[in-house]
């Protein structure tokens, strides 16, 4: 009984863990490449009964380039390369939530309103 606990609470946090898949992982990287930034987290949430809408969310610290520029452009510009770099993927989500920490702002993005690149 006394495994129990730790096996069960290990289970539930490998559910609850949603990975990202290659697409996510090299749009990932081309936002590092563009912002020169520190991606401290990024979370897939899936809609519930609450949230109607399926987001990838990026936590991002540190970058010079966003420093430098207007905050609000240089957040969609990275939403925007994110999205554009997911291929197929595209279709899964339906708004792209950038966080950045050094600033302590925080911009919602509807995939609907993105430029789309082909």
């Amino acid at each position: 009984m006394k495994y129990f606990t730790p096996l069960f609470l290990l289970f539930i946090y490998s559910c609850l863990n949603i990975s990202i898949t290659e697409n996510e992982s090299k749009a990932l990287d081309q936002v590092k490449t563009y912002c020169d930034c520190t991606i401290n987290k990024t979370t897939k949430v899936k809609s519930t009964k609450t949230n109607n809408a399926n987001s990838f969310e990026i936590e991002i610290n540190k970058s010079n380039r966003i420093d430098k520029g207007d905050l609000s452009e240089e957040l969609k510009t990275i939403a925007n390369i994110f999205y554009n770099n997911l291929g197929d993927e595209k279709i899964q989500f339906d708004e792209i939530i950038i966080h950045y920490n050094d600033k302590q702002k925080t911009s919602k993005f509807l995939t609907k309103d993105l430029v789309m690149v082909e």
